[in-house]
Parts: structure tokens; C-alpha cells; sequence
């Protein structure tokens, strides 16, 4: 009870109704504090109170918190009037001696606004907030020009209405209206007095969320770090309140919806923001700006509101659904890196080599963990050997273009041993290493075995053509003419190999 505690009327020791006099005397008195002494006044009330510090600067700091008559007004609602009437004044004696029960039961028999204040503050302190209620409202409702006229003079104006909401929102501040509120609802409270504590309460509530809005709302956009940060210190720092306004409001009540509609989309925004301002999308970024959508999601009440968190959730689950087990990340990491480089270089069967003896260790060690028939581990196999394919094709289409643009048969059969058989072979050499990567079913059959057996019967023609001639083995060649039989057959080999060629070329087309 902070505001009672440190009410400035306490720490100055008077009561709200003082006189100058009264006042001036006890200034008097708190002279002591600037040689170090310190000062009591009866009004610290030990028995009730926590202990008060009074030094000379909270004593500065009183006096200009009640200086106008608007602030003495609010501060004295949570504060003890010294009542007039006798039984008031037994019970106001009684109050100062720390005999707090006697105290309340003399209150309770006075009418006066004085005694009817002391009750309600009291009741403040022990936690009771339908009898303070009960008891402040008789203040207010009753009383209220006594009451303005006793703590700020006869010649202020004053509004019951501004002098009820000021207490309430004070009341507000000081209480969990959510969890007092069945006692209110069982109490004799009116009815206007409890909406009137609960519009407090929500809107301080709404001003607290509104405020965190803003502050996140502020970042640097471009910030990653700052805008994950931004995004947790949004969600912690009004989930409790976003709490508490549903238990007072309601989801269908327009002031909720549409603010807490407003804090998801700024909690989905800094996901975002943090999401697409990172370089990498590893398995602690895509967690990260998840677990912020997801709870955007969770809050979100309005149908637009959750269409467009839910479409933005499912993007960043769909990336995490394609992310590799944890277990195997590190192989995976290494496999990508050698398909990025594998990518970046001419397509080269050099290079497709170099792709499948680097991956194949780490796909081993994957399906080591993962098993044959796991479908990550499938599916991240055949993305190698589809890009390792991709260049045996590619080269060996333009080894045989280049072997065509003659129009002489002789030099189109010398140049497709010299130039074409060299690159089949080691088109082969890497088919036969790939025939040991598992694949998936629907890519083995329709796309790596139709190359793979054209690429055979290549392989195999022109084995047998050089193995006739002597051209491309490893037996020089021993030169000479050739008679015109010689030629015919010459020319059924070459266009016997070219059909051949040209049926990889539209197998991979396909």
C-alpha cells in the first residue's frame, strides 16, 4: 500500500484536515532532522503501518505533493481526517494508541465524513475493498463538499464525479482488481461504484499494453538482435496484463479485441523483422521467430488479425518441418556447403566427382542414424546425385556437339573417339560410384536409370568401336589410308553412336 505508506499528510504527521497551525508546529519539530535526529509523530502508527523513513528531503518532497488544492484532495482520499464529533474522536484516540480494533468499532458508530474516511483507510490497509468501498462512498456520495471543504477550504470547486474517479484509478493502482472482484460482486458496493473501479483498472491496463506497443514499435526495424529482443520484452511485459484485462473485460468486448489484436501484429512484426534480417535460416533463428508467432497467434481474437499471423506461422513451420534432425545437423551442413560450392563451378564431371566422394562419408554417417528408408535422408542423397548427374550429362552433350560440326564421316568418328569416348568414360567411371547413393524410388526410375542405360549403351559402342580401331585405346594408333568398305563402315559406327547421344540428350530433357 504504497500510496498510504508514503502518503505525503504521513510523512509530514497531520492529519488531512490539519490547520496551518498544526502543520507548522510539527514543521517545527522535523528542524531535529538536520543534525541527524530522528522525528515520530503520532500519526506513523507503527501497529498499522510500515516503518516510515523521514529525512529532510521527503519531507521537502510532502509539502510540494500537497501544495495545490487538486493534489491535497488526492492524497488525502487514502489518509485519516481527525473527526470533531465525540465518538470520533474516541475512536481517532484510540486509532493513535495502536488499539486498531477499538478504533474501528467507534468509527464505525460516528456519521461523519471524518470518521467514515478513517474507516475506509483502515479497511485499505487490512485488504478489505468492499469495506473500504462501502465506507469511501459514504465520503463521496454523502459528504463530499464537507470533505472538499476540510482539506481544501471553502472557496475551492470541486466535482463529486473527478473526486470518485480519482480515487478509484488510485484504488487501481494499488489492488488486483481481478481478484477482489468476487468479493464485490457479493458485497452491498453499488453497482456503478464496482464498473466504475473496473473502467479504472482497465484503463490503466490498456495504457500500460498501449505503452509497450510503442516502445517495441520504435526499434530499428533492420535490427535482427534488437527485434527479437523487442518482440520478448513485448510478450513478457504484458502478458500478465493482457490476462487480467480478458478477466475484466472479456475477449468480444471492442476495447480488448482490438488492442490485444494490435499487440499480436506488432509481436508477428518483430518476428519478422528479426526473421528476415538474418543472413542464415539455422534451426535457432527459425525456432526464434516462431516461438514469437505462435504466441502472436495464441492472443490474436479478430478474424483478420488471425489469418494473417496464421499465414506467416505456417511459412516459418514449413521451414522448420524441412530442417534436418538434429542429430545429423552437422552432416547436413557439410553436404550443403559442397553443394553450394558444387554449384558456384562449370559443369564438369571433374566436379561431380569431386561432389559425390566428398558427400558420400556424411550421407553414410546419416543414414547411419537416420536408417535407408528415412525420408530427409532420401530426399537429401538424391539431391546429390541429381546434381552430380546433371553435369555428366552436360558434358557429355557437349563433347558430342563439338564432334558433329564436321561434315567428314572420318573426322567425325576420329573426333567422337578422341574427344567423346574419353568423356563417357569418365561419365561412367562416376555412374558406377553414384549406383551406390540411395535414391528416392520415383527419381531412380524415371530419371537416373534411363541416363544411366543410355549412358551404357554409349559407353559400351564406343568401347567396342575403339577396341576395332585402335582409336582412343590405349594402343596407338597406327595411321594409314582405308579403303572405301572401310569408310562405309566408319560412317554406320558414327551415326550409330550419334543416335545414341542424341537419346541421352532427350532423356534429359525430360
Amino acid at each position: 500500500m504504497k500510496l498510504i505508506d508514503n502518503n505525503p499528510f504521513r510523512t509530514l504527521g497531520i492529519p488531512v484536515n490539519a490547520s496551518a497551525k498544526d502543520l507548522a508546529a510539527n514543521k517545527g519539530k522535523m528542524k531535529l532532522l538536520d543534525i541527524g535526529k530522528d522525528v515520530a509523530f503520532p500519526l506513523d502508527l507503527p501497529e498499522l503501518l510500515s516503518p516510515i523513513n523521514r529525512s529532510k528531503e521527503s519531507v521537502t518532497i510532502a509539502e510540494r505533493d500537497i501544495n495545490l488544492p487538486q493534489d491535497k484532495l488526492r492524497h488525502a482520499l487514502m489518509w485519516f481526517a481527525r473527526p470533531s464529533d465525540p465518538l470520533g474522536k474516541l475512536a481517532y484516540d484510540h486509532l493513535l494508541q495502536g488499539n486498531i480494533d477499538t478504533a474501528i468499532t467507534n468509527f464505525k458508530r460516528s456519521a461523519s465524513w471524518e470518521s467514515r474516511l478513517c474507516l475506509s483507510t483502515i479497511f485499505l490497509i487490512k485488504n478489505d475493498i468492499p469495506a473500504a468501498l462501502s465506507a469511501i462512498w459514504s465520503v463521496i456520495d454523502l459528504h463530499c463538499s464537507e470533505f472538499v471543504a476540510g482539506v481544501a477550504g471553502q472557496t475551492f470547486s470541486y466535482d463529486t464525479d473527478a473526486v470518485r474517479n480519482d480515487y478509484l484509478s488510485a484504488l487501481a493502482s494499488m489492488v488486483d482488481i481481478v481478484d477482489v472482484y468476487p468479493q464485490l460482486s457479493q458485497s452491498d458496493v453499488p453497482d456503478n461504484l464496482i464498473d466504475g473501479l473496473r473502467t479504472a483498472a482497465s484503463s490503466s491496463l490498456i495504457a500500460i499494453i498501449e505503452k509497450e506497443i510503442a516502445k517495441a514499435k520504435a526499434v530499428d526495424k533492420d535490427n535482427a538482435p534488437a527485434q527479437l529482443e523487442a518482440g520478448k520484452t513485448l510478450s513478457n511485459n504484458t502478458h500478465r496484463q493482457r490476462i487480467k484485462l480478458e478477466r475484466l473485460l472479456g475477449k468480444n468486448d471492442p476495447r480488448y479485441s482490438r488492442l490485444v489484436d494490435k499487440l499480436a501484429n506488432q509481436v508477428l512484426q518483430s518476428s519478422i523483422n528479426y526473421f528476415n534480417n538474418n543472413k542464415e535460416e539455422n534451426r535457432e533463428i527459425i525456432d526464434n521467430a516462431l516461438k514469437l508467432g505462435e504466441y502472436a497467434l495464441r492472443i490474436a481474437v479478430g478474424k483478420i488479425a488471425i489469418d494473417h499471423i496464421t499465414h506467416n506461422v505456417e511459412i516459418l513451420r514449413k521451414k522448420k518441418d524441412n530442417l534436418p534432425p538434429e542429430e545429423v545437423e552437422a552432416e547436413v551442413i557439410a553436404i550443403m556447403n559442397a553443394l553450394k560450392t558444387f554449384v558456384s563451378q562449370p559443369d564438369k564431371i571433374d566436379h561431380s566427382v569431386t561432389l559425390i566422394n566428398t558427400t558420400k562419408p556424411q550421407l553414410q554417417s546419416i543414414k547411419a542414424k537416420l536408417g535407408a528408408t528415412n525420408v530427409y535422408y532420401l530426399r537429401l542423397s538424391t539431391q546429390v546425385v541429381g546434381n552430380a548427374l546433371h553435369n555428366l550429362i552436360e558434358e557429355v552433350n557437349f563433347a558430342q556437339n563439338l564432334c558433329t560440326s564436321s561434315s567428314d564421316s572420318k573426322v567425325r568418328a576420329f573426333s567422337l573417339l578422341m574427344t567423346v569416348k574419353p568423356v563417357v568414360d569418365k561419365a561412367w567411371n562416376a555412374t558406377r560410384i553414384m549406383d551406390g547413393f540411395d535414391m528416392e524410388e520415383d527419381f531412380r526410375q524415371n530419371r537416373y536409370l534411363p541416363n544411366r542405360n543410355s549412358l551404357k549403351n554409349i559407353y559400351d559402342t564406343l568401347q567396342s568401336a575403339s577396341n576395332r580401331t585402335g582409336v582412343g585405346s590405349t594402343n596407338s594408333y597406327s595411321g594409314g589410308g582405308t579403303s572405301g568398305s572401310e569408310d562405309t563402315n566408319w560412317g554406320c559406327i558414327v551415326w550409330g553412336i550419334i543416335g545414341f547421344i542424341f537419346l541421352i540428350i532427350t532423356m534429359a530433357n525430360q
